[in-house]
């Protein structure tokens, strides 16, 4: 997975108003590639950010991000609609 799979998911998961969950468990993500996905989660759902981002839940264990991958993923906590972190 790691950079070049969030490069590849890119144009699915822009403008979704929709997405309430992801599940990225045992895909080797990198720090910087946990620090990438995660700039393109907390991104407004709209161009323009009128549209919140929806993520409720998201499951990222056994992924290779390391200290820097947890610090990355930690930011996804601020977001008043997420409901469970694991």
């Amino acid at each position: 997975f790691g950079a070049k799979g969030i490069d590849a998911c890119l144009a699915l998961m822009e403008g979704q108003t929709r997405l309430q969950s992801i599940s990225a468990c045992n895909n080797g993500i990198s720090a910087s590639a946990a620090e990438q996905l995660v700039g393109l989660l907390l991104k407004p759902a709209a161009a323009d950010g009128s549209v919140p981002q929806t993520i409720k839940r998201f499951h990222f264990h056994n992924n290779m991000s390391g200290d820097g991958g947890g610090k990355a993923i930690a930011q996804m906590l601020a977001n008043p609609q997420m409901a469970c972190l694991t």
